[in-house]
């Protein structure tokens, strides 16, 4: 996976990705389930890309991002860990071993951290992390 920002000379080309792939969600009409309402705006957008919260990603062939995962700092050592991934590519087995590769590097004592707290709606994505990592599921339903 790569990670925005790294190395510091890419960030303007990683922008331009980001630019494409928010501009994609917005489109989609994805954006606002994914980062909320506020993140209409590209600028909010960037901002939430940026320090302390860490996003990695990968493009396909056509160079666009496929997959996306971002850590942000949560008390006491932790993150909360958001992932998107193209609907074309949603339920293929290569985007299950990217996302094992992304919880190992999550949880990696190098480089991530203890904690992740992982928040979805997708009960496919509750059963698959069961089944790798043992979990505790804290489940809240919206009642619908």
């Amino acid at each position: 996976m790569r990670i925005y920002g790294e190395p510091a000379e890419l960030r303007g080309v990683q922008d331009t990705l980001l630019l494409d792939w928010w501009q994609g969600m917005v489109i989609s009409g994805e954006i606002g389930d994914v980062f909320g309402p506020g993140c209409l705006e590209l600028s909010t957008f960037m901002a939430a890309m940026q320090w302390p919260t860490r996003l990695m990603f990968e493009t396909d062939e056509n160079g666009k991002i496929w997959i996306a995962a971002w850590l942000d700092p949560a008390p006491f050592a932790g993150a909360f860990l958001g992932l998107w991934i193209a609907k074309e590519k949603r339920l293929s087995r290569e985007t299950w071993v990217t996302v094992l590769e992304v919880l190992h590097a999550a949880l990696h004592p190098d480089t991530g951290h203890p904690i992740v707290i992982v928040v979805t709606h997708d009960e496919r994505m509750i059963e698959g992390f069961d089944r790798v990592y043992h979990m505790t599921d804290g489940r809240i339903r919206n009642g619908h």
